[in-house]
């Protein structure tokens, strides 16, 4: 499996605005803003900005000059996000959808990946499990676009200690990984249930498993 990595189109430095409107502290007041710096006073209150550095616009609620609650970004690259900000960033429920066809949907702590989530990649699949910022480092799900499922430990976007992968068959393997292949203890069903146990070395089988625990071919 290609290694794992997350491009979000989006460019954080843009997230913390330092507007300098005043929309009077109306929630149902509503303003557009072009390229000026905007004051705290913008408080509590709906309004939409244009960042002219990386052609971005803001549409939703601020607080203190700044997105807080419900907002969607977009850019002219047509990335975007929607969902939770908090003091400027992407805080809570959201999500990132970008230009090449990439979806994040998951939560989000202080502009970072964090806590449950799924992300969909078009040249792999769908990754869904716990993130720690973009580190695919952890137990997750992989649905491969080839209709593999895998389910089990990745290490930076690598299939590596135990896990499990089903075949579109009904077959599988369930055991252990090595940079992304089969390494260690293992067995593999087949879809007329037989089962193949054994020790596997660098994707390939290596024999079976004896009382005096030597292996045999």
């Amino acid at each position: 499996m290609t290694k794992i990595v997350i491009y979000i189109a989006l460019l954080l430095s843009s997230y913390q605005l330092e507007a300098e409107v005043d929309c009077k502290a109306s929630p149902i007041n509503q303003g557009k803003y072009l390229n000026r710096k905007p004051p705290k006073s913008w408080t509590n209150c709906y309004g939409e900005y244009i960042y002219l550095n990386n052609a971005s616009t803001y549409k939703g609620s601020f607080m203190n000059g700044k997105p807080d609650g419900n907002g969607v970004l977009e850019n002219i690259a047509g990335s975007s996000y929607t969902g939770d900000w908090k003091n400027g960033q992407f805080d809570g429920r959201g999500v990132v959808q970008n230009s090449d066809g990439s979806v994040y949907d998951g939560f989000w702590v202080n502009g970072k990946f964090v806590g449950q989530g799924s992300i969909i990649l078009p040249k792999i699949g769908k990754i869904t499990g716990y993130w720690n910022d973009v580190n695919v480092t952890g137990e997750f799900t992989v649905e491969y676009n080839n209709n593999h499922l895998y389910t089990g430990s990745l290490i930076e976007g690598i299939r590596h200690g135990y896990g499990v992968l089903v075949y579109p068959d009904g077959s599988s393997y369930n055991g252990y990984w090595e940079n992304d292949k089969e390494h260690g203890e293992g067995s593999l069903k087949f879809s007329d249930q037989k089962l193949f146990s054994g020790l596997w070395k660098d994707g390939e089988y290596f024999g079976v498993k004896r009382d005096n625990n030597e292996y045999s071919n």
